[in-house]
């Protein structure tokens, strides 16, 4: 459900309808300044961006993301955001499945107690040698451990994509805001989550990061 409502929501195209609504948004003067958008003809509200795939300005553009085969905006982030905890969920019950699995069918047959000679001739069981339980493992349930090599690594990558998201909503900006910030930081000034860190509102060439930014949280909300 998450994954349709990311991909057919209008992710926040910028019509000659929906502009009055999106121009409330105040220009910062640092990383957006009013101006026509040479290919839709229209103004472009402060942090919308054409899309050439989408064929628009998308109004608090994020990303385009090919998984969804559509832009990531103001209307449609939360969803996406939600279409990321699901994969997250389902590669975390995925590791967690094949680690039962594979705990049940060794208890049963009792694998733990196998016994093998080591290099020093000793007598030894699986149960005390992870790397030769993996061995054993890799050769008479390959393809289950190569599942769940992929749940983990599937499930790393989700984590890391909605940590870096919710860090993003945290600081009010989105995806492709950061990109911009950095050219004001590197030009001497200060991006928004730097003074929220820091524990203040902060400034950034004279405005607030109140001003500049959606706020905390924010960027889950239509405008």
């Amino acid at each position: 459900a998450a994954f349709m409502a990311a991909s057919f929501t209008d992710p926040g195209l910028v019509t000659p309808a929906s502009l009055p609504a999106y121009l409330a948004t105040p220009y910062d003067g640092l990383t957006n300044r009013p101006k026509t958008c040479s290919t839709c003809h229209l103004q472009r509200p402060a942090r919308a961006k054409h899309c050439n795939i989408c064929g628009g300005c998308v109004a608090r553009f994020d990303h385009h993301c090919g998984w969804v085969n559509n832009c990531i905006g103001a209307n449609n982030l939360r969803w996406f955001l939600a279409f990321l905890l699901g994969n997250l969920v389902m590669a975390v019950y995925g590791v967690v499945l094949i680690w039962w699995v594979l705990k049940e069918e060794l208890t049963r047959r009792g694998v733990w107690r196998y016994r093998f000679i080591d290099s020093r001739g000793s007598s030894r069981t699986l149960g005390e040698s992870p790397t030769v339980l993996l061995e054993w493992l890799v050769v008479h349930y390959g393809t289950q451990v190569l599942l769940g090599v992929l749940f983990v690594a599937l499930a790393a990558l989700m984590a890391s994509f909605v940590g870096y998201h919710l860090w993003l909503v945290s600081c009010g900006v989105t995806t492709y805001e950061t990109y911009k910030w950095r050219d004001v930081r590197r030009a001497g000034g200060r991006a928004p989550w730097e003074a929220y860190q820091d524990g203040d509102v902060g400034t950034v060439e004279g405005k607030s990061s109140s001003e500049v930014v959606a706020g905390r949280g924010a960027a889950l909300l239509p405008p």
